[in-house]
């Protein structure tokens, strides 16, 4: 490995090991862009332009990360954990509502929704921290399981109809309409959905109905907002990272996954293409994740997902810089 690349990692671990006294449950601040600049010059690093999210890579430097980590064969020690969110702010499968959680800054006059299901909700380190540097309100508008297309689908833990999703979407566009936000975030776990019909769980028909159903909500939500934003799937592992590189901290190699088997590419595609037809922003977040061939478990020195279907928060945090970038920030 490169010694600028070493100076990162080692300047990207001090940062997080500063952003991980952040206490989400108590609403404590994020550190200061001051604070964060303060830990990368004292790493020997340059740090970022007053307009970026201080403190976090660059979307360049992200991809060089990615890179790299392709060579990476043990696990460096990790940051102490944040919570994604707040406890209470995501809807539960039985719940038909949700409690409309805010972060970033409360005060802004700017607001963006994370409208989706726990897909958006994983993201919430990274758009606390943009909110509060940029002075955006960020609004968490979450339902477990409950992915933003409006179709009749099946839930899983409860083994019948997800009706109460049916209930949220009309719910969640209540309240966009209500807020009338800046910009609306759309995202949405695609593993492990399936369709309801006649009473049962299938897959026939899921990418037409879930084609449909995307584009049925962009064209309800569009008159709602000034922009929305489809934020693509991410790369799943092979196996649950956590606890899968918590077995092989010497060589994290077995933690990584094959690109061909970690991105459902005609999915992505698919969603991509549903927002380009209804006007509105597609980011492609498969770049943050994999290289041509690989998606490695270890990126930047982080654990990339802490389960087999989310991203780990601090990973999630660290792309604060590059999502901002994204999205238009």
């Amino acid at each position: 490995m490169k010694r600028a690349s070493k100076r990162w990692y080692c300047a990207a671990a001090v940062v997080l090991a500063v952003l991980g006294v952040w206490v989400w449950r108590t609403g404590a601040p994020v550190p200061s862009g001051a604070q964060i600049r303060r830990a990368h010059a004292s790493a020997g690093v340059s740090t970022a332009p007053p307009a970026e999210v201080a403190g976090f890579p660059t979307t360049a430097q992200v991809l060089a990360a990615v890179a790299a980590a392709v060579n990476v064969t043990t696990l460096p020690k990790q940051p102490p954990k944040i919570a994604m969110d707040r406890a209470g702010c995501e809807a539960v499968f039985t719940a038909k509502t949700s409690p409309m959680c805010v972060y970033g800054d409360p005060k802004a006059a700017r607001t963006i929704v994370l409208y989706g299901d726990s897909h958006d909700r994983m993201w919430i380190p990274a758009f606390n921290a943009m909110g509060r540097q940029l002075h955006w309100k960020v609004v968490q508008l979450t339902k477990s399981h409950c992915p933003v297309p409006n179709f009749f689908m099946w839930q899983e833990v409860l083994g019948r109809p997800y009706t109460e999703c049916t209930v949220f979407h009309t719910f969640a566009l209540d309240q966009i309409r209500a807020l009338h936000p800046n910009i609306v975030v759309l995202s949405s776990m695609w593993l492990n959905t399936s369709l309801t019909v006649n009473g049962k769980p299938t897959k026939q028909g899921l990418d037409a109905a879930w084609s449909q159903g995307l584009a049925t909500m962009i064209a309800k939500i569009k008159p709602l907002a000034g922009k929305v934003i489809v934020l693509g799937d991410i790369a799943y592992p092979k196996v649950s990272g956590d606890p899968c590189l918590a077995a092989h901290q010497d060589d994290v190699r077995p933690c990584n996954t094959l690109r061909v088997h970690a991105v459902y590419a005609a999915h992505n595609a698919m969603e991509q293409r549903v927002a380009r037809q209804a006007g509105v922003s597609y980011v492609d977040t498969i770049p943050w994740f994999c290289t041509a061939t690989v998606c490695p478990s270890v990126i930047g020195g982080l654990s990339v997902h802490w389960d087999a279907v989310h991203v780990a928060s601090n990973y999630a945090l660290w792309l604060s810089n590059a999502l901002a970038t994204a999205i238009g920030l």
